[in-house]
């Protein structure tokens, strides 16, 4: 048995006594489950690449942000991460009535997939409405046993802030 809770939290700017902006976030994954800090550099691709992603193949963009990447062993996405722009994101498990049994997108791969290709919390948010509707949201995401949940994230960068919550193809996002 393990816990499925994370826990993800932001003090903006407004609130912190020296105007800086604080972001943190546990990670409920399983048990003997290595979470590992990486660096993705920034990469150029070929025009009408493809990227390999958890479980599908999607659209590729042609430039790629610099991001650390806070996540599982040999997964595509993260549970967390900031890139070279100062957008920070975290996903949590988001447990529902609706199963997420098909293989898409993860909330780990969208996470990733915003440090990537977005330069604030705004263009992350769009970019995850955009994923989602193209491609589908769902999949295993356990590490010794299955483990299936929808996403909710929290995103910032140094202006502003949203939380996502999202269902399948379905989502609700409020700006803080």
């Amino acid at each position: 048995m393990f816990s499925c809770s994370c826990d993800t939290m932001v003090a903006m700017s407004d609130v912190t006594h020296d105007g800086s902006i604080k972001f943190g976030k546990s990670s409920d994954r399983q048990v003997n489950e290595p979470l590992a800090m990486r660096y993705v550099p920034a990469a150029t691709q070929l025009p009408n690449s493809k990227l390999r992603t958890t479980y599908i193949e999607i659209d590729q963009v042609e430039k790629t942000h610099s991001c650390i990447l806070f996540s599982p062993r040999n997964i595509f996405g993260a549970e967390m991460g900031f890139n070279c722009n100062g957008v920070v994101i975290g996903n949590e498990a988001l447990f529902t009535k609706i199963p997420s049994y098909s293989e898409d997108l993860t909330g780990r791969d969208l996470v990733r997939l915003v440090l990537e290709r977005c330069s604030t919390s705004g263009q992350g948010k769009d970019t995850i409405i955009f994923l989602l509707n193209k491609y589908g949201q769902g999949g295993n995401c356990g590490f010794t046993s299955k483990f299936y949940y929808h996403s909710s994230f929290l995103l910032v960068d140094s202006e502003e802030g949203w939380i996502i919550e999202t269902v399948g193809k379905e989502y609700a996002a409020k700006k803080i």
